[in-house]
């Protein structure tokens, strides 16, 4: 008696739940495939003198994005800036953490002593303020001659 009570489920309730399940299945889908996109920056920089010092500034960069893994996005920034940089000293490498699909570029140019001194600051968030803050971060850890109040320029505010 008990067995044949256990089978007493409505065709509909069997659908509608297996409908539920269709739908979290495909909404878990799409979140892992939406979590794919790797972005990664790399900045060319050069050493330079300016009188008797030297001092570091950062010729140019190249952003890439897909999901390909990150070593592999990196490879091909890195060759980018090589091809267009051949000046450069080292790289600046930035990248995302996968789920922060929001990247923002910001640069300024800062005096340092009689030479200028470009600097770039590089962010991911998962919106645009987030992403800027964090460029702000960026930029500052990398140039402590700009203040977080002091201009720059929005090179890029990009959605992924």
């Amino acid at each position: 008696m008990k067995a044949t009570s256990f089978f007493r489920i409505h065709p509909l309730q069997i659908l509608s739940k297996c409908f539920l399940c269709a739908i979290v299945s495909a909404s878990d889908i799409t979140f892992l495939a939406a979590q794919e996109t790797n972005i990664v920056v790399a900045i060319a920089v050069e050493k330079k003198y300016c009188g008797s010092n030297y001092y570091y500034t950062d010729l140019g960069l190249s952003w890439w994005y897909g999901s390909t893994s990150i070593s592999e996005l990196e490879r091909k920034a890195k060759e980018d800036v090589m091809d267009r940089y051949p000046n450069y000293s080292h790289f600046n490498v930035k990248y995302n953490n996968r789920q922060n699909k929001h990247i923002v570029i910001i640069s300024t140019t800062t005096p340092y002593q009689n030479c200028d001194r470009h600097t770039y600051g590089v962010g991911f968030g998962s919106n645009s303020y987030d992403a800027l803050e964090k460029a702000k971060e960026s930029l500052y850890g990398s140039n402590w001659n700009w203040g977080r109040n002091d201009p720059y320029k929005l090179v890029l505010d990009k959605s992924l």
